[in-house]
């Protein structure tokens, strides 16, 4: 699944609105071609930098506050996709260009991103809060 559906809804906000904006941009990213890093090429690296940074703390911060029990292997799978973008980024800006090894390994991890971890880690957390006695 590549597109944004209601049912990923977590119910915070917040967090499903930065949900949506990476579904937003995966046109974007699936799009992306061989050669110069241009304005549009920096651009989807600072929304996808920005994107760990921001979504991941607000996402985590969340699972503490409701203490989720799966929220270390959660967490693990954040750093994972943190170190895989920020390794991928800047190999290719170290570059000066996209070479085809850095496109394909950019559009994997994002297609895997939202495919398991979205769909199915976070629909877990979504599930467990869901379960939880309203207050």
């Amino acid at each position: 699944m590549l597109w944004w559906q209601e049912s990923l809804a977590t119910g915070n906000e917040l967090i499903d609105k930065q949900h949506k904006s990476i579904f937003d941009q995966t046109e974007n990213i699936l799009s992306l071609e061989v050669g110069k890093i241009s304005k549009d090429v920096e651009g989807i690296f600072k929304f996808l930098i920005n994107y760990v940074s921001t979504h991941f703390g607000h996402e985590e911060s969340l699972m503490i506050q409701k203490s989720y029990p799966d929220f270390k292997k959660h967490r693990e799978e954040h750093t994972y996709f943190t170190n895989e973008l920020y390794n991928i980024v800047k190999r290719a800006v170290d570059a000066g260009s996209l070479d085809q090894e850095y496109t394909d390994s950019l559009k994997l991890l994002v297609i895997e991103w939202l495919a398991d971890h979205i769909h199915v880690s976070d629909r877990n957390f979504v599930n467990y809060l869901n379960e939880l006695p309203e207050k």
